[in-house]
């Protein structure tokens, strides 16, 4: 595979890996410091998840349909950009 691609990987995993980490912190924050309950905390978490599914399908059939018929734009600059949208 070419480097480019292992650079946006790895910059997937530790990008994924962060993420999961805030899981908890977020849920401790609603519950505690903003008092809502568990539940309210669940569904804002689900939310969460459900945006960033949509925003993934999105993104992905934008960079689809304007990207990769892009000839003039190197790859490595077109992972860099997908990278920063994620």
């Amino acid at each position: 595979m070419p480097k480019s691609l292992w650079f946006l990987i790895i910059g997937m995993l530790v990008n994924v890996t962060g993420a999961s980490f805030l899981w908890p912190l977020n849920t401790i924050y609603i519950n505690e410091h903003l008092g809502k309950s568990l539940s309210v905390a669940g569904v804002v978490l689900m939310l969460n998840s459900a945006a960033s599914v949509v925003g993934n399908l999105l993104g992905g059939t934008l960079e689809e349909r304007f990207l990769t018929k892009s000839e003039d734009i190197n790859p490595f600059y077109q992972e860099l950009l997908l990278l920063l949208l994620h």
